[in-house]
């Protein structure tokens, strides 16, 4: 795992990013339309979603690292918001959120980012009817894909 001070001494400043405009924003910035999306090698699977300037800044993750099965069903509405036109265009990253523990690192399942890589944009959807939280644990999901019990 990745503790916080570890993932902030990796943000690259420049090479290895995608431009991604959120024409809608995300939830709780949507003034902020324009995103890079940027791959950390040394961190992965986590990677960078910051804005130009800095601020705001993410951590992303595919939530299938942790939860193979892991889907999201998208409205017809927002397919058409994306340019979608085949499922095999989209990339679903979740909102990680890193604490002093890493061991609660924790990933937004019930508000993915659904990403059109091949024409640049993306949209934060809300599932209503999830079984999965805006706090899901991974390290509980990968103790419990290997089998193994997980210690509190």
């Amino acid at each position: 795992m990745i503790g916080q001070a570890q993932v902030e001494a990796r943000v690259p400043e420049t090479d290895g990013s995608q431009p991604i405009l959120f024409p809608e924003g995300l939830l709780g910035f949507p003034e902020v339309k324009r995103y890079d999306l940027v791959e950390l090698p040394k961190a992965r699977p986590f990677k960078w979603l910051r804005a130009p300037g800095g601020e705001p800044c993410f951590v992303v993750v595919d939530p299938r690292e942790f939860r193979p099965d892991y889907t999201v069903a998208v409205p017809a509405s927002d397919l058409d918001v994306l340019g979608l036109e085949q499922p095999s265009d989209a990339e679903i990253y979740a909102l990680v959120v890193i604490p002093e523990d890493p061991s609660r690192i924790s990933a937004n399942l019930r508000g993915p980012l659904v990403i059109n890589r091949r024409k640049g944009l993306g949209k934060q959807v809300i599932l209503l009817s999830s079984a999965f939280s805006t706090r899901h644990l991974i390290r509980d999901e990968l103790c419990r894909s290997a089998g193994q019990a997980v210690e509190r």
